[in-house]
């Protein structure tokens, strides 16, 4: 059977890095590892965090450490237009999963707040 998408191909632009944490000093020595995680879902915008971490004796997966952390925001484009386009919702299931939607939630509402209040004092 033939399935047919009813949806253009959406665009990721990356609209911002929120954060960029160096939690220790990074050694060429060793191997990094490098994860990414979705966090957090809006309408037509996703935060991706990635974190690296480095063990810190050769060959020793046990202590890998976290060396850096970063949240990436990316906007969701339609590709014909150019416009927002929304994006597949993200449902948490563990708890860390939970807390770490609610925190990006929140920064991601705060951080509207002030521009709405910021464009208010332009007018």
């Amino acid at each position: 059977m033939m399935i047919y998408s009813t949806t253009r191909p959406l665009l990721l632009v990356t609209a911002s890095v929120d954060k960029i944490v160096l939690k220790k000093p990074i050694s060429v020595d060793f191997d990094l590892k490098i994860v990414g995680s979705v966090i957090w879902v809006g309408r037509s915008s996703i935060v991706l965090q990635l974190v690296v971490s480095q063990s810190e004796k050769e060959g020793s997966d046990d202590s890998d450490s976290i060396a850096l952390a970063a949240n990436f925001i990316f906007v969701a484009r339609d590709s014909k237009t150019g416009k927002a386009a929304p994006v597949n919702r993200l449902s948490p299931e563990t708890e860390l999963e939970k807390l770490l939607f609610e925190q990006t939630e929140a920064t991601h509402n705060l951080k509207k707040r002030k521009r709405g209040g910021e464009l208010k004092n332009l007018k």
